[in-house]
């Protein structure tokens, strides 16, 4: 039954009430208190996947109350503050997900080249560039990141930086392989 009402708590965003019923079934069956923690985890990934990103990063946060440096729970964070704009707490979050989790790591390199795919592929410009630039704060030398910046800054009119941009492409790019334009 407490099992029941920490997930209800937690679905209702009652997240001190939650942490306290969590803490309850820790003590007396941490197998139904792992099972809240996956609920958790669940409920994140779902606002996630239905881009509710403002109650995806804060179910993620709570989740990670109950569970610090749980990796589900990381990458929705951080995946959830790339999709808010909000890069320098998602580079955080990766961060310690990277410190922690490796391999889980590539899930929000793989959310965010996602993210800027979508956005040049919709015409978004700015928000392709922005989620680009991320990108690349993740894998400095990840040519198709910079491929999407250049193309975006070249949309959005800014010369100077996509010759910039270009210049950095060819310079990535061996002698004997053709340059892949993004646009």
């Amino acid at each position: 039954a407490l099992t029941i009402l920490a997930e209800a708590q937690f679905g209702s965003m009652e997240f001190p009430a939650a942490l306290a019923s969590y803490q309850q079934i820790l003590k007396q069956s941490p197998p139904n208190a792992a099972a809240v923690g996956e609920f958790a985890n669940s409920v994140a990934m779902n606002a996630l996947n239905t881009d509710h990103f403002a109650e995806a990063a804060k179910y993620a946060a709570a989740s990670l109350d109950l569970q610090p440096n749980n990796a589900p729970a990381l990458t929705v964070l951080a995946d959830a503050q790339m999709a808010m704009g909000d890069y320098a707490t998602a580079g955080s979050a990766y961060q310690r997900l990277l410190s922690f989790y490796p391999a889980d790591a590539e899930n929000v390199v793989t959310y965010t080249a996602s993210t800027a795919r979508k956005a040049l592929g919709a015409h978004h410009y700015q928000q392709a560039l922005d989620v680009s630039v991320f990108w690349r704060t993740l894998q400095h030398k990840e040519r198709e990141a910079l491929s999407i910046e250049a193309g975006a800054e070249l949309a959005l009119g800014d010369f100077a930086a996509a010759a910039k941009s270009y210049r950095h492409l060819l310079d990535l790019t061996p002698r004997d392989r053709e340059v892949d334009v993004q646009m």
